[in-house]
């Protein structure tokens, strides 16, 4: 039973570890690209990118 939980938390620690981390890569690229291409095709790549990473 406690094997079970601790698995459970852990597995849970890690996604939302992955998760943050990906949203953090996403928005880093969204600014970067909003930036260096201040236009409209890069920024529709930014969200892309980002709406790709939530799907995760």
């Amino acid at each position: 039973m406690l094997s079970k939980h601790f698995n459970n938390k852990y597995n849970l620690n890690s996604i939302y570890a992955i998760e943050m981390f990906s949203y953090f890569i996403a928005i880093i690229n969204f600014i970067a690209k909003a930036i260096f291409k201040n236009n409209k095709k890069a920024n529709k790549t930014g969200i892309k990118q980002f709406l790709y990473f939530k799907q995760l």
